[in-house]
């Protein structure tokens, strides 16, 4: 597989010099932004601009030389942009959570000042991509969308990154229609940044210069990162993902194997509303595990 490094910036530049742009500006205004879930989650596992990066990365990789031309400038920079912001609603401020969440119903907790920090933290996970929707059509100003149908696509991929279904035609229609002629086939976008927001799952994910074990006191904490640290890196194929791991411990081997059972059934979630309800396909639709030189495909049993 060629090398695609930053292919997506590339030839969104290429088609579109204002949209890459507008990109970029994003890219730069939110820098500290995105690093803001610290607040709420001092020792989790990264969702900071470098994961971001990471999930354009991966898309970079996903999609093949048949398929990557088929995408337009509009399609690139929507994609472009839920990446970078799909979770930004991890590190919403206390004024924005006690607004997103009015009138939202029985699915939110409701917390208010006297809530525990755990309790914060579960009600903030449990519906942070909700929160990234909501943040995006808040703050849309800052954005500079060209358009209200660039801000409901990109607010729709950061909400389907994880949870809601995106099989739902009306939530995720096939095609939108721009006025400059363009479409935006929303179920793939969606479907391609969950794919490579759950494939994230490599030591790489957080990194030693910003990531101490050793300061970490939750021991639900100190095991996601073990988990994390046993899968040494992820490479993409042409017809899969390998997962490098490294794991002598028995109990972290267990939670990894786990976790991977997790990431394979929204490969084949993903896969699946790609093949039913757009015209591409994603050709990596398996899970292979690479341990001490042999490799074996994850499957269901």
């Amino acid at each position: 597989m060629e090398n695609r490094e930053f292919w997506l910036e590339k030839r969104l530049r290429e088609l579109d010099p204002d949209l890459h742009r507008r990109y970029t500006d994003t890219v730069v205004a939110l820098h500290m932004t995105l690093g803001g879930y610290l607040r709420v989650f001092p020792e989790y596992t990264d969702h900071s601009e470098i994961h971001a990066l990471s999930v354009i990365q991966t898309c970079n990789e996903i999609l093949d030389e048949n398929r990557k031309y088929d995408l337009n400038a509009d399609e690139i920079y929507v994609l472009l942009m839920g990446c970078y912001l799909h979770d930004i609603g991890m590190g919403i401020t206390s004024a924005d959570y006690l607004e997103f969440i009015a009138g939202k119903g029985d699915g939110y907790a409701g917390l208010d000042e006297t809530a525990s920090i755990e309790e914060i933290q579960r009600e903030v996970r449990s519906h942070h991509n909700e929160f990234s929707a909501a943040f995006i059509w808040k703050y849309a100003g800052i954005f500079d969308f060209p358009s209200e149908k660039h801000t409901f696509a990109v607010a729709q991929i950061t909400k389907g990154h994880r949870k809601v279904d995106l099989f739902d035609e009306e939530e995720y229609p096939s095609s939108i229609e721009l006025d400059n002629g363009n479409t935006i086939c929303l179920p793939y976008l969606a479907a391609l940044v969950r794919i490579a927001d759950e494939i994230d799952v490599s030591a790489n994910r957080n990194p030693d210069i910003l990531f101490n074990l050793l300061t970490v006191t939750s021991d639900h904490q100190k095991m996601e990162f073990s988990k994390h640290d046993a899968i040494r890196k992820i490479t993409t194929e042409s017809d899969s993902f390998v997962l490098h791991i490294d794991c002598t411990d028995e109990k972290v081997y267990g939670e990894v194997m786990r976790l991977l059972g997790k990431v394979k059934a929204t490969l084949d979630y993903s896969v699946s509303v790609i093949e039913k309800r757009t015209p591409y396909s994603v050709k990596q639709n398996k899970i292979i595990i690479q341990i001490s030189g042999e490799r074996k495909e994850l499957t269901d049993e």
